[in-house]
């Protein structure tokens, strides 16, 4: 933006200017209350359970907010292209988040006797296969339409 090297454009001064002065800096504000919204609210889950909902919508603006720094609001199809955004970063952050308590939950599944952990382990999987391919749908469909409204055309994306 200052068009300075790397060493001399992290200066208060510029830093500042992006921060205070510009729309990337309004919505990194923005992102920033998400994150502390996030943070207390599962501070407050472990003694409060259903505070874990609020935290889930505080992660849920925070991941989706980073659309609004992208290209996301370039090109003809502005809408289109934020609403693939949104989607495909909330479908990025569903499987891989899912990851490690589904880790947790079978690591503490070894403790139970067969019959419970076969059934506990076939459910868990079962719902957490769902969760999975309705993510991985949602980021081909959406990654398509990205790639589609940033290149232009499919030839331009094959080449």
């Amino acid at each position: 933006m200052s068009g300075l090297p790397l060493g001399q454009a992290i200066q208060p001064a510029i830093l500042g200017a992006v921060w205070n002065d510009t729309v990337f800096g309004g919505i990194w504000k923005l992102r920033v209350i998400f994150w502390i919204g996030a943070t207390i609210s599962a501070a407050i889950a472990l003694k409060w359970r259903r505070a874990v909902w609020i935290a889930a919508l505080f992660a849920a603006l925070f991941c989706a907010s980073l659309a609004w720094v992208g290209h996301a609001q370039t090109g003809w199809a502005i809408a289109l292209h934020l609403s693939a955004d949104v989607l495909h970063l909330l479908a990025a952050a569903v499987w891989p988040t899912g990851l490690l308590p589904l880790a947790a939950i079978l690591f503490k599944l070894r403790y139970f006797d067969a019959d419970e952990k076969c059934l506990g382990i076939e459910m868990l999987v079962r719902r957490f296969s769902i969760a999975s391919l309705a993510s991985v749908s949602i980021l081909v469909v959406t990654g398509y339409i990205n790639g589609l409204l940033l290149v232009g055309s499919w030839a331009n994306l094959l080449h």
